[in-house]
């Protein structure tokens, strides 16, 4: 893809054209700055008649411990990106439950409910600067159900970042380093695996090294994403900065 609007645009067609089928249909979401552009073209193609009303939707993750009115939080993120804008049911946004009293029971429910779902149709995933995809990060092993994830230093400064256009859109600050979550909640790498087929969006340069380590690189859990190489239904939509000379 030429730029990120492509991207954008290729992104929210191949979500629009699992929701034109008809019938039940359930999609794994994204959050963070790469994917704000794939929501605003879903908008205009609700406001031209595409229907979500048989669509359940499953947000990929959250922080631990951090109110809606914060602008880090993924629910309100959600809300003002998409939900608010379209006609997903009320009872199929599946988000996890930020403030819950315990974030290893919430994990346990949300899978429960993915299963309850039949797993996704479609997993729209980004992939992070260190290969992560959701929260899944680096490690000797992962953890393959929903699960509560120490972040990497790397992908605190990162979030950082992003995070500063959400504050600016809800009036708020940016926590300090010191102040910033550093656990999440987040769909596990079977979930994500078993879904039916997989979308991946990368932009900008900072992504090209993670991207040639998923695509061309070998299978290892320190880079999440190469995993992706194992699913027969796995699609990259990069723009030409990510893509960095390869062939996608």
């Amino acid at each position: 893809m030429p730029d990120a609007e492509a991207v954008s645009r290729r992104a929210a067609g191949e979500v629009a054209a699992l929701v034109r089928r008809g019938g039940p249909a359930t999609v794994a979401l994204p959050t963070g700055e790469t994917p704000k552009g794939m929501y605003e073209e879903l908008v205009i193609m609700s406001g031209q008649g595409l229907d979500w009303s048989g669509v359940t939707v499953f947000s990929l993750d959250e922080y631990v411990g951090v109110p809606e009115a914060s602008p880090l939080n993924y629910k309100g993120y959600m809300e003002r990106h998409f939900f608010s804008k379209v006609n997903v049911p009320v009872s199929g946004r599946h988000i996890f439950d930020s403030l819950c009293a315990s974030p290893k029971a919430e994990c346990e429910r949300y899978d429960r409910l993915i299963a309850e779902a039949g797993g996704f149709d479609l997993a729209v995933v980004g992939i992070g600067q260190n290969g992560h995809v959701a929260f899944n990060e680096p490690g000797e092993r992962l953890i393959l159900p929903c699960h509560v994830q120490e972040l990497s230093d790397d992908t605190i400064l990162a979030n950082r970042a992003v995070t500063e256009t959400e504050a600016r859109i809800v009036g708020a600050e940016v926590p300090a380093r010191d102040g910033f979550p550093t656990h999440a909640m987040t769909v596990g790498m079977a979930a994500i695996l078993g879904a039916r087929s997989i979308l991946l969006i990368a932009t900008g340069r900072s992504k090209t090294e993670a991207l040639t380590s998923m695509r061309d690189g070998t299978m290892t859990t320190r880079v999440p994403a190469s995993l992706l190489q194992l699913h027969e239904n796995c699609t990259i939509v990069a723009d030409a900065q990510a893509a960095g000379g390869m062939q996608i």
